[in-house]
């Protein structure tokens, strides 16, 4: 299509072309014969008039019709002469000069009879293809007359005729160059025209950018140089383009935020995997309005009110993805372009569930420790103020009171202790395992919570055999068992028992601390072994608890690479099970 549209157009503009040029040029030849021959008679003609004129004005006057038929007849074809008198009368003409009526020429004659010769070219009186010379002749006797000799021009034909025959020319050799000229242009275009429109195509279609080969002869050269020159700096401009893209995608989806990019309607441009994860928003989400996707009104109002600013702003908010609740901060910011317009915005999500989860806890332990720290400090503060006051002097008060300063600093101390022991887990400071033998361990924890046993008449028993072993840290997994066995203690009341017993359990040690106590709700047990959480806050403190013995408990089995489980029914008693692998590794911590 486009290449008939090059031919047609180029066949139309060299024929009008050619056309015009030979019309131009065939006029230009008819003029300039004619102006040849006009100027070649003409002179001729004033020769013979003014030679005629010579003779007649020699001659007597009754000789002038002779002399005058006698010229004519000698004179070539279409010359013609005639004789005027002063007043115009008509004395002697031929046939031809019958064109001319005195009357025509009537102005002429008067200023030839003034003594002036006049050559009046292409006869503008009769309009006629003829040129004119009239001139005085002084015949004898002084009678002056006027003599007019007119010669036929025959010219080329006219106008209308000339233009036929021309336009029949020119239309013929129009044809014939037009023609060789289009075979010519075919001939040196077609291939490299063709070609630029492939590439052109190609361009347009951004489905290949190869370069146009054309001959070095070829009239095209200079611009394929050119087109080749700028496709290869699109191709260069399309790699980096595509490496930038690349690169971009690549941090994009790799970052652990979530990115949400929506543009001026809030309509969804696109997400990151973790933006899908968080909202818990499918992949088909892009090109979705914000709201329709997120399905989150609070979210779609604060992007609303970052269009409406356009500025950023920062916010948390509580949702529920994935089958929980999270707290995320998101931070949005207006997209712009190259001319710094709005364009979009740009939200970034975080997951911050963990930090306040975190936040909570740190604020809570410090609330924890501040109490339990304050609660015997103003206990033996109160207690040395009344020894101070006077209550020293008396025996019996001074000892009561120095017993309440003892057991609040076993207290404090106890706390101190507990906290260290949890820090010291908590940090993963370097344990040393050894293959040890559970049923010693066992002994020796039983053993030092005997004492406090015996006081509350609770039986101790313990069940494992010689050959149940584990690589152990001795020391912190005693520690883990001591405190498992003195909560079941402060928890059983008078009379009740205790038992702790060990099994090798596919290359697995069960330990189990089973009570007949109080018991424990069902509500409290997913807490119980977090810091200072207590089941009966007032009952613990009584007791003398910290409320970081299961915490320890559960870093130290974690430490080994294990777990601790409960199973507890209020009235009933509870049994605290730890499960840790034979063989210790060095990654199991890591994990």
């Amino acid at each position: 299509m486009y290449e008939k549209k090059i031919f047609f157009t180029m066949a139309a503009v060299i024929f009008v072309a050619v056309n015009i040029f030979l019309s131009s040029v065939l006029f230009l030849d008819r003029e300039w014969k004619n102006s040849s021959i006009i100027e070649h008679k003409t002179s001729d003609l004033v020769t013979r008039t003014l030679s005629l004129k010579g003779i007649l004005e020699k001659i007597p006057i009754s000789a002038y019709l002779e002399i005058l038929s006698a010229w004519t007849d000698k004179s070539i074809s279409g010359t013609g002469a005639a004789l005027y008198g002063k007043d115009g009368t008509v004395l002697y003409e031929n046939k031809t000069a019958f064109l001319f009526p005195a009357e025509e020429i009537k102005e002429k004659i008067k200023v030839a009879l003034n003594g002036k010769t006049i050559i009046s070219e292409k006869s503008e009186i009769a309009k006629s293809s003829r040129v004119l010379v009239l001139c005085p002749v002084a015949a004898t006797g002084r009678e002056t007359y006027v003599l007019l000799c007119s010669m036929n021009l025959k010219l080329i034909p006219g106008k209308a005729d000339y233009l036929l025959v021309s336009s029949i020319i020119s239309l013929f050799v129009s044809i014939v160059i037009t023609l060789s000229v289009l075979l010519a242009f075919l001939k040196l275009f077609r291939e490299p025209l063709r070609e630029i429109e492939e590439i052109s195509g190609r361009i347009a279609e951004s489905t290949g950018l190869s370069e146009i080969y054309v001959p070095e002869k070829s009239f095209f050269r200079r611009t394929a140089r050119h087109i080749n020159k700028a496709l290869k700096l699109i191709r260069e401009k399309e790699e980096n383009a595509r490496w930038e893209k690349n690169e971009r995608d690549a941090v994009f989806y790799a970052m652990s935020e979530g990115i949400i990019a929506l543009d001026l309607k809030l309509n969804i441009i696109q997400t990151n995997e973790a933006a899908i994860k968080l909202l818990g928003i499918s992949k088909s989400g892009e090109g979705r309005p914000l709201l329709e996707a997120v399905r989150n009104s609070e979210i779609h109002a604060f992007a609303l009110e970052i269009l409406e600013k356009e500025t950023s702003i920062e916010k948390n908010f509580c949702i529920y993805a994935g089958g929980s609740d999270k707290t995320i901060k998101i931070r949005g910011n207006m997209l712009r372009d190259s001319i710094n317009s709005a364009s979009g915005l740009l939200l970034v999500l975080s997951d911050i569930s963990q930090i306040m989860k975190l936040e909570n806890m740190r604020s809570e332990f410090v609330a924890n420790v501040s109490h339990e720290i304050k609660t015997p400090i103003t206990a033996i503060k109160g207690s040395i103020e009344t020894l101070l006051d006077g209550a020293a002097e008396n025996p019996e008060e001074s000892k009561k009171f120095m017993e309440i300063i003892e057991r609040h600093t076993d207290r404090l101390l106890g706390l101190l202790d507990d906290l260290l022991s949890l820090s010291q887990v908590e940090n993963s400071i370097e344990m040393e395992h050894h293959l040890t033998s559970i049923r010693g361990v066992l002994k020796n924890a039983t053993e030092l919570c005997g004492l406090k046993a015996e006081s509350k008449n609770i039986s101790l028993s313990v069940d494992c055999g010689e050959n149940v072993s584990a690589e152990i840290s001795l020391p912190s997994f005693e520690q883990a068992l001591v405190n498992l066995l003195d909560n079941a203690i402060k928890y059983t009341s008078e009379g009740g028992a205790v038992s702790v017993s060990a099994m090798r359990e596919n290359f697995l040690v069960k330990i189990r601390v089973t009570d007949n106590g109080c018991g424990i709700s069902r509500e409290h047990l997913p807490r119980l072994f977090e810091r200072f959480y207590r089941v009966d806050k007032a009952r613990s403190r009584k007791m003398g608890g910290t409320g970081l013995g299961l915490a320890i408990v559960k870093h130290i089995v974690h430490a080994h690479g294990g777990t601790v489980e409960v199973i507890s029914e209020p009235g009933k008693g509870s049994t605290f099970t730890i499960i840790i692998p034979e063989k210790h590794h060095a990654d199991v911590l890591k994990n």
